[in-house]
């Protein structure tokens, strides 16, 4: 008899990040930014990336300060994690905070993007 194999874990389905429930893992998210001339923004030191997940109520779950490097940043769902996400609908928002010659800015790269947990 064959066992129908589960799907990859995490991963994004149609623009919708998932994973199965008590998963341990470690997500990478890169950021690529374009000034208004459409030259390319990198993070750099002082700046701050802030990913914000809620559940269906849209009451907070979990926030995530990440370290940033490179352009990218990684979010670790460790045990204790993802034992906030039991099954079902979650989104997440994404926020970046920096400051350049103007002051300091905020600018949110993702509002509202779907997770699922299964």
């Amino acid at each position: 008899m064959d066992i129908p194999a589960a799907k990859p874990s995490p991963r994004f389905a149609f623009g919708t990040l998932c994973w199965y429930e008590g998963d341990v893992f470690r997500v990478g998210l890169e950021v690529n930014l374009l000034d208004q001339d459409g030259e390319r923004v990198h993070l750099k030191t002082g700046d701050a990336v802030t990913v914000r997940f809620y559940d269906e109520t849209q009451t907070l779950v979990k926030e995530f300060t990440p370290t940033i490097s490179g352009d990218a940043v990684a979010l670790v769902f460790d045990k204790a994690t993802t034992a906030l996400f039991p099954e079902g609908d979650y989104t997440y928002d994404v926020e970046y905070e920096y400051t350049d010659t103007d002051g300091a800015r905020r600018t949110t790269l993702a509002k509202g993007n779907k997770c699922m947990v299964q």
